[in-house]
């Protein structure tokens, strides 16, 4: 009777290790990534919202804190260089209770990827079909070992602008650094920032670029988690 009680919670214990290791499948296929010969200029402001860490994993692991409100997600990975992009739709869980996922990303490049610095790569998850494009972004990781929740980094195309600030929630303006190092493409600028300890999901973050001496108008963004 024991032995038969020890059998079958091994097996639950193997199922829920099963399915919290179990990643996120992608909601369409193939599989969509593209290399190219020349540098591609981003479209888009904000090419990336991760999470810094100091020390990365040898695994290519792809990574997001994704609230429970959340059905489907896009992912787009882009180098800085403009060289690589990927951009691929998820599908949550039916039960999903909100928490991080981890991607299944089937990259014909792993290699290539994993040679790249986290700085000189942006992930960023987006709430929704990649089709559209929506201000509700969540936290991803980019080969994340230990995850640091009250700090991460925006990675901006700012589109020739002299400087670009960014403000989280009614904190203090951050003014983003430019990249003065190698050939850019996808993103020229990055920004450092921080959750103070009270902040809650979701929260507002504003980007705003300043060309010329002139202030341009404000881009608006929902962290959520």
């Amino acid at each position: 009777m024991l032995r038969n009680l020890f059998i079958i919670l091994c097996c639950v214990v193997m199922l829920v290790s099963k399915a919290s290791a179990d990643p996120t499948r992608l909601a369409t296929t193939p599989f969509v990534e593209k290399v190219f010969e020349n540098s591609e200029i981003s479209g888009t402001l904000v090419v990336g919202l991760s999470r810094i860490a100091q020390n990365l994993s040898e695994e290519l692991r792809i990574s997001a804190e994704v609230p429970a409100s959340w059905t489907d997600l896009c992912l787009t990975v882009t180098t800085v260089d403009g060289l690589y992009e990927a951009r691929n739709d998820f599908a949550l869980p039916d039960d999903w209770a909100g928490g991080e996922v981890i991607f299944d990303y089937p990259t014909s490049y792993k290699d290539r990827l994993l040679e790249i610095g986290a700085d000189r790569i942006g992930t960023l998850v987006q709430r929704g079909s990649c089709i559209g494009q929506s201000e509700q972004l969540a936290l991803s990781g980019w080969r994340l070992s230990q995850a640091s929740p009250d700090s991460f980094r925006l990675f901006v195309n700012a589109f020739q602008a002299d400087e670009v600030f960014a403000y989280v929630g009614d904190g203090p303006e951050i003014k983003c650094a430019p990249l003065t190092e190698g050939n850019r493409a996808a993103f020229d600028m990055v920004c450092d920032l921080a959750l103070g300890e009270n902040d809650e999901s979701p929260v507002e973050i504003e980007l705003i670029r300043v060309r010329s001496g002139h202030v341009e108008a404000s881009t608006p963004l929902l962290l959520e988690w």
